[in-house]
């Protein structure tokens, strides 16, 4: 597990990597949320920093014509195993497709699908920001229309973030 006493003072945001393979090898092990120890749960449940703050996950999504891609990407945040309390979605103006499955999701999905549609394009980073603008969450968590994610992604950014405070901007590969 990883616990407060495992954070030096002097710590830096580039020793996380040691932080994620100190998770990646408790992936599983469910430890209860102390307020003494800092240690972290693994199950789908909300971190608690101090036993009885609940930090909130968003994801922002840009989307663009991307109904051949999106379907295992929305999957893969249903099978993750902290799911978000929300997704918000800003779509460019597809014309493919990419709202009707969105609608699938929203009304399927257990938590809370928001979907934004731009009256103009407003390119890659204006779109994305535009994503975060709208999420309430303590993290928000980026998403591209045609990632996959492995099924602990956000327990995994979650549990470093919280574990590693000095740490404001986190970027995954998967």
């Amino acid at each position: 597990t990883l616990s407060r006493s495992t954070i030096e003072p002097g710590d830096t945001a580039i020793s996380a990597a040691s932080a994620l393979s100190d998770l990646k090898r408790n992936i599983g092990e469910v430890v209860p949320v102390s307020t003494e120890s800092w240690e972290l749960q693994s199950e789908s449940t909300h971190y608690l920093l101090d036993g009885s703050v609940s930090m909130r996950i968003s994801i922002a999504m840009a989307t663009y014509n991307a109904a051949k891609y999106l379907q295992e990407q929305l999957d893969s945040f249903l099978y993750q195993s902290r799911q978000p309390d929300e997704l918000m979605v800003c779509d460019d103006g597809s014309t493919d497709g990419t709202l009707e499955v969105l609608e699938t999701l929203r009304r399927q999905a257990p938590f809370a699908v928001h979907v934004y549609r731009n009256e103009t394009s407003l390119g890659c980073t204006k779109h994305f920001e535009r994503a975060m603008s709208f999420c309430a969450g303590d993290i928000i968590v980026l998403s591209d229309q045609d990632d996959v994610w492995f099924f602990n992604k956000i327990d995994t950014m979650v549990a470093t973030l919280v574990a590693r405070q000095e740490i404001m901007l986190l970027i995954t590969a998967t």
